[in-house]
Formats: C-alpha cells, sequence, structure tokens
C-alpha cells in the first residue's frame, strides 16, 4: 500500500513538472524569451494592499478614464453641435457666393461677385434634421450603453478581488493554522508509535496542499487588480501606496525541521542524534517549531519576507533539538 501511494505522488510530481513547463512556455511567449535560454523569475508573489480603493471612487475613475466612453461621448457632442446648427440654418435656406464675368455687345467685360440664397418656403430639409437627430439619438444610446458595461466590468473585477482578500484571510487565519497544528500533532503521535510515518505524511501533504491555495488566492487577487485597472482604464489609485513586501514560495516549499523524522523511536529518554549540546532530554522536541516564522499572516507584516525568513530558518536550525537538516 505504502508502495503504491509513492507510485501515485511520483505520478502527481510528473503532471507538476507538464504543468510548470508549461507555464514557463507560456511567460516566455509573453516576453518574447526561448524556453532554452537559461532565465528564471523570482518565486515570490507581492503581499496584498491592506487597504483598497472604494468601489464608488473607482466607477468615477473609471467615467472620466475609460478611452472608448470618452470617445462616444465626443461624438455624441459632436452631433449635438450639428444638430443645434441644423437647427436655426435649414430656415436660412442654401447660400452659393461665386464671381460671374459677363461679357457686353460692345466688347467690353464685366466681372463682378454673385450671391444665390434659397428660400425656404416648400423645402425646410427636414430630413436632413430627422438623419441628424436619429444618429444623435444613436449616440446618446452609444454612450448609455457603455457606461453600464464600464460599471458592470469594475463592479465584477472588484467583486473577484474581494473574493480572493476573503480567500487570503481564510487561508492565513484559519486553515494553515490548523495545519500546521495537526502536523504538530501527528509528530508526536509518531514520536509513541501511535500512527505511522505515512499517515504523518498525509497529513504533511494536506499542509502544503493549504500552501497551495494560499499562494492561488495570492495569485487571483493579483491578477483580479490588474482587470480591475483594465476596467477602470487607469492605474489604481492604491497601486501608489504598494510596498515592497512580498512573500517567498521558497520558504514555504522548502522542507523544513525534522518534522518527520522519528529518530528518537529507540531513544525517548536520551537525548537525540542532533543535540549539539549532547545533553539528553526527557522532553520530546517540538516539530515543525519553525513553521511560525512561515505564517502567511506574519510574512504580510514584514517588510522583507525573504530576509526575515531566512534569519527564522537559521535560528531553527540551532534550537531544533530533533538534527534535522532543511
Amino acid at each position: 500500500m505504502e508502495r503504491a501511494a509513492a507510485s501515485e505522488q511520483r505520478l502527481r510530481s510528473l503532471d507538476a513538472d507538464v504543468d510548470a513547463y508549461a507555464a514557463r512556455t507560456g511567460l516566455a511567449e509573453v516576453l518574447g524569451l526561448s524556453t532554452a535560454d537559461a532565465w528564471d523569475a523570482p518565486a515570490r508573489l507581492g503581499v496584498p494592499l491592506r487597504e483598497e480603493d472604494s468601489l464608488e471612487s473607482l466607477l468615477v475613475l473609471a467615467r472620466q478614464s475609460r478611452l472608448d466612453l470618452a470617445a462616444a461621448r465626443t461624438e455624441a457632442d459632436v452631433l449635438a453641435d450639428r444638430l443645434g446648427v441644423a437647427g436655426w440654418t435649414r430656415w436660412l435656406g442654401e447660400l452659393d457666393v461665386g464671381v460671374e464675368r459677363e461679357r457686353e455687345t460692345e466688347g467690353g467685360t464685366l466681372t463682378g461677385p454673385t450671391v444665390g440664397w434659397e428660400i425656404p418656403i416648400f423645402n425646410q430639409h427636414r430630413d436632413q434634421l430627422l438623419r441628424i437627430s436619429a444618429d444623435l439619438e444613436i449616440a446618446f444610446a452609444e454612450v448609455a450603453r457603455l457606461t453600464l458595461d464600464v460599471e458592470n466590468s469594475v463592479r465584477l473585477a472588484y467583486a473577484g478581488m474581494e473574493n480572493a482578500r476573503v480567500q487570503i484571510a481564510e487561508y492565513s487565519d484559519t486553515l494553515i493554522p490548523q495545519r500546521i497544528e495537526a502536523v504538530e500533532r501527528a509528530q508526536e503521535e509518531v514520536n509513541f508509535m501511535l500512527i505511522g510515518i505515512f499517515e504523518l505524511i498525509a497529513i504533511k501533504q494536506d499542509e502544503y496542499d493549504a500552501y497551495q491555495g494560499y499562494f492561488e488566492s495570492v495569485r487571483d487577487y493579483w491578477v483580479s487588480r490588474a482587470g480591475l485597472a483594465r476596467a477602470v482604464g487607469s492605474m489604481l489609485p492604491s497601486a501608489a501606496v504598494a510596498g515592497d513586501e512580498y512573500l517567498d514560495v521558497e520558504d514555504f516549499i522548502r522542507p523544513r525541521s525534522s518534522g518527520m523524522n522519528h529518530s528518537g523511536h529507540g531513544s525517548m529518554k536520551g537525548g537525540s542524534r542532533g543535540d549539539s549540546d549532547g545533553e539528553g532530554s526527557d522532553d520530546h522536541p517540538e516539530p515543525m517549531q519553525r513553521h511560525d516564522s512561515h505564517k502567511p499572516d506574519k510574512i504580510r507584516s514584514d517588510p522583507d519576507a525573504k530576509t526575515h525568513g531566512n534569519e527564522h530558518q537559521s535560528q531553527g536550525t540551532q534550537d531544533d533539538p530533533s538534527g534535522g537538516s532543511s
């Protein structure tokens, strides 16, 4: 049964390799690079902003910034001006101005200006007025349609961003701490030989699945913000106050302390193999203790998450009594 589980994990690893290569290929196409070249992207994500722009302010900004909406308004304004001009010039009729030359019988030539003015008694150019009026109504309807589309697209993108923020909070405040606690309790049960190592591995996989879901939520958050900026037609005002904080993916997926090392089974009362001071201890080591430094909420509040994460890791290596290595 354990061999079958190991085989399933190898298959999942192969699928993950294919997905990673497909994602790398997609990024290479966007950047204009070749997948054969030696280039890499940092495995980190920006920390979500603490405060977002209000929906009403973004709706106002969208009405002012969307170029397609501005073009529709300009066209409607031009047609309104044409309709206004046609409304009073239609009573003047057509005006023709020119120059006329006439030869007299004595051989002389007379040259002078000519003016022709149509008196609209029977033809008041109603067809022209109706045509411009219909075009204006169409332009007004287009402005109203685009305004509605802009507002709906902004609301949809904003809802997606807010949904991602709620998911991020659920992962960081509830699910991930619970998964970490479950791994710690399972490690204690392994130390007392109450469960097997494969049960511990399964629980550990649930923890990594929680990390995966957390990062996907952060990804969806930034994708939703980009879509929101496109819907607004301008850079979001809150982007100006975005900090340099980030989440280093490697700090989450890198192996931690010896949470799955049960070397103490044969020496429950003595010091563990990794005790650098050589002192025995009757207490069981606290497994996965370095996970506290990788909780998303703490990384969010850290302006330099990667540096602090490495510091926590070094400290955890010195304090880990089980002798596990990262």
